[in-house]
């Protein structure tokens, strides 16, 4: 029995000293951070006075807030398609023929009281501006100098002109002391078949363009009559005007103006002499 009894007290004092060799018991701070780690802290009650000012702080004011402005249209840059064809439909027509391409102001010496924008060459002097139909007639310019090479005739009773390449013939029986003379105008000479006419001895018949416009439009051969000469090259000078145009012969020096649809004056001097 004695055996029996010291064999379990071995075994019990073994058992406690492997525990005591593998662990040692948790002190009372180890226990008191792990249960701040797992446990929520709960703040403190608040007083009456922390209550009460809580409380004023989520109430909503009183006080009415200026309102923004409310947002206006953003403005839209440019035309709408719309608004262009109805600005379209009311602008004037304008007529380019009336214009040619050189529509700019220039530098020449306006008459006295002019209020126009471009002013009469001075290469056609200021005999034609004495005469009041002439200046009344014509009222302002409408492009500047056009200079080219044409060609021209000399008649019984006018002359022809002829401005290449465009075709232009003008046909002109001068003014006297009577009043105005006359023009035609064509854009080009017209295609019929011309006459085989004897001039008289001394004068000729007029051929190509200038024969066409003056066996082919009425009127022109009975106030020109006959050619006095052949055609003949020369530098000539144009400006339109509102109601006519201005046209110079720079190897005669002569200029004429041409008023509305048929009215001719000239020949004036284009340095100022005496028409």
């Amino acid at each position: 029995m004695a055996i029996k009894f010291s064999g379990v007290w071995v075994l019990i004092v073994a058992i406690l000293a492997a525990c005591g060799q593998v662990s040692q018991l948790p002190t009372q701070e180890t226990i008191l951070i792990s249960k701040r780690l797992a446990t929520l802290e709960i703040s403190p009650t608040p007083n009456a006075a922390q209550v009460e000012a809580t409380q004023l702080a989520l109430q909503p004011s009183l006080t009415p807030q200026e309102s923004a402005a409310p947002p206006s249209a953003t403005p839209y840059i440019g035309v709408f398609l719309g608004e262009a064809e109805e600005i379209a439909r009311d602008d004037p027509i304008i007529n380019p023929a009336l214009f040619g391409n050189t529509l700019l102001d220039n530098t020449a010496t306006p008459l006295p009281g002019s209020t126009c924008v471009n002013q009469p060459d001075a290469i056609f002097g200021t005999t034609w501006q004495t005469v009041p139909e002439v200046r009344d007639g014509l009222g302002c310019p409408t492009e500047l100098l056009q200079t080219f090479a044409g060609s021209m005739q000399l008649f019984e009773r006018g002359l022809m002109y002829f401005r290449p390449p465009t075709g232009e013939i003008w046909a002109i029986v001068p003014s006297t002391s009577a009043g105005a003379g006359r023009f035609w105008y064509v854009e080009s000479a017209p295609e019929s078949e011309q006459e085989t006419l004897t001039a008289p001895e001394g004068l000729l018949v007029p051929t190509l363009g200038f024969g066409a416009v003056w066996q082919g439009v009425p009127g022109v051969r009975d106030a020109l009559g006959f050619a006095r000469l052949g055609e003949q090259g020369g530098e000539l000078m144009i400006q339109r005007f509102e109601g006519g145009m201005l046209l110079l012969d720079r190897p005669a020096g002569e200029v004429f103006a041409l008023i509305g649809r048929s009215e001719a004056y000239g020949p004036f001097s284009a340095d100022g002499g005496i028409p």
